[in-house]
């Protein structure tokens, strides 16, 4: 009897289909977001890995980078504003004294090498103690513009000197994003065109200090009766003062209006010391308040 070989056993593989563990759907092809994340469930299916959240945030990063390439490239500097070019004339008697400024605005634009030392390291202090260093702008500045514009309030917030004077010269006062943002980019190409120092004496011939006067000259003259070559670092720190606000820091609109100059000038006076603008002892010889009857010893006195 003849032994039958016994027939071989075919083996099938049988493809078992996979499932996705955390979806209950098969699993289909890679994703380049694995958001939410397959394989997990409940609560950690939600939850971005530091891959995905660095990922995102230098993506962001790249975005804005490149809008502000953009932009930058886009916004020319403009043409100075109309306003800024007008200057009032002055009338003088004949002994040289001045009797009268006539014109539309009264602004008469002096030369940097006019103001006091003492009067640029008040208004640096008060106002952007790294200008001369800084690149126009101020990162703090332009985050707070967006947290506030966020917010529904004011985007304007920590604008360095620059950006104030090319919102003086080439702008408008509007509060919008769009005027923010041109603000920036002409401070950039700005600061690369323009020395400092001629930004800064445009700067201080622009600002309005309150009383009708436009510019340290024609602030000097409303406030002191003095030309601003004659100002004192007390005086000075004042009218550096006034670039805040100068209806809410003139001591002569009120009384909250003087607590807030005298407030607002000696941290000026102790800003200076901070920087090494100003040493101790001097510092010490200015005690007083910035307003005060011209018989005091105090040097900082403003007239009505």
């Amino acid at each position: 009897m003849t032994a039958q070989p016994r027939p071989s056993r075919a083996r099938h593989a049988t493809a078992r289909p996979t499932r996705d563990a955390g979806s209950g759907g098969h699993r289909g092809k890679r994703r380049w977001i694995d958001y939410p994340r397959r394989g997990r469930s409940g609560p950690r299916r939600w939850l971005p890995t530091w891959r995905l959240v660095a990922g995102t945030l230098l993506a962001g990063l790249a975005a804005v980078t490149g809008l502000g390439v953009a932009v930058y490239f886009y916004v020319d500097i403009p043409d100075q504003n109309a306003g800024v070019r007008h200057e009032a004339n002055v009338y003088y008697w004949a002994d040289g004294s001045r009797m009268v400024n006539v014109g539309s605005v009264n602004r008469r634009n002096v030369p940097l090498s006019k103001v006091p030392r003492s009067v640029r390291d008040a208004v640096i202090a008060a106002e952007n103690s790294a200008f001369y260093t800084d690149s126009g702008v101020s990162v703090g500045g332009i985050t707070r513009a967006i947290v506030n514009m966020a917010r529904g309030q004011e985007t304007q917030g920590g604008s360095t000197i620059t950006q104030q004077y090319v919102k003086n010269t080439y702008l408008t006062q509007d509060q919008t994003l769009s005027r923010k943002v041109q603000e920036l980019a002409i401070a950039l190409k700005l600061d690369n065109s323009t020395s400092k120092d001629d930004i800064l004496q445009g700067y201080l011939n622009t600002s309005w200090f309150g009383r009708g006067a436009y510019g340290i000259q024609a602030a000097s003259n409303a406030y002191y009766d003095v030309d601003v070559h004659r100002l004192n670092p007390s005086q000075g720190a004042f009218l550096a003062a006034l670039l805040k606000g100068g209806n809410e820091f003139d001591p002569f609109q009120g009384k909250a209006q003087r607590k807030r100059a005298e407030e607002r000038w000696a941290w000026i006076l102790d800003r200076e010391v901070e920087l090494g603008m100003m040493d101790r002892r001097e510092r010490a010889h200015r005690p007083c308040g910035p307003v005060t009857a011209r018989s005091s010893p105090c040097t900082a006195v403003a007239t009505r």
